[in-house]
């Protein structure tokens, strides 16, 4: 199993919501598993944290289109309440990891520059010390002329659609294992990478 499993998403819009509490009292049975709670909010926090957990992700996105739709918050308004939960989970000696959607493509603006993600990546270093992760999104397109009015970019899921390639399957990364090669892909080289490690950045 590996080192760290995000199972529990305390979110007002998930419907797990309400067995979150006793899904977390089972943890303590993985002494070697490292749990982590999704945190949209700060009744979030409290309850994860009242929960025992004590390693936390907070997300916001790249795009503030996304941030909106997905969120429903403004990109700064995300920030803020990052800043918020921060206080508090430096006060409760809890650990957060930001994660930053959206990182290269959003569905609603399109390609992510690398000035606008790294961009929101110098915001959430500036209002918190946590560690930040980039999130990639896996982009299908459906061909022109469907019912859909035209290409579409969506999420790659579980599913597989009549007549496309299959995706072939492989283990999920672990935490930060491609951070390196997007920050290439990004302009960076061996030593700034090095830098941004060195820092606590990635």
């Amino acid at each position: 199993m590996g080192e760290k499993i995000n199972i529990l998403d305390v979110s007002a819009r998930d419907g797990l919501q309400a067995d979150a509490e006793v899904l977390a009292a089972h943890f303590c049975e993985f002494p070697d598993v490292r749990f982590s709670a999704l945190v949209p909010n700060v009744k979030g926090y409290e309850r994860a944290v009242a929960s025992g957990v004590r390693y936390l992700e907070f997300v916001l996105s790249a795009s503030d289109s996304f941030n909106r739709k997905n969120l429903n918050r403004t990109l700064p308004e995300s920030l803020a309440l990052l800043a918020e939960v921060s206080r508090a989970a430096e006060r409760d000696g809890v650990t957060i990891r930001t994660g930053i959607s959206t990182s290269f493509h959003c569905p609603f603006e399109g390609t992510i520059s690398a000035k606008a993600f790294l961009a929101v990546v110098k915001a959430a270093r500036d209002v918190a010390p946590w560690r930040v992760a980039m999130q990639r999104r896996f982009i299908a397109s459906f061909p022109a002329g469907r019912a859909t009015g035209g290409d579409q970019h969506l999420t790659g899921g579980s599913f597989q659609l009549d007549g496309e390639a299959a995706i072939p399957a492989t283990p999920a990364p672990s935490l930060s294992e491609h951070t390196a090669t997007w920050l290439g892909r990004l302009g960076y080289d061996e030593d700034q990478i090095a830098a941004l490690r060195a820092k606590g950045t990635v």
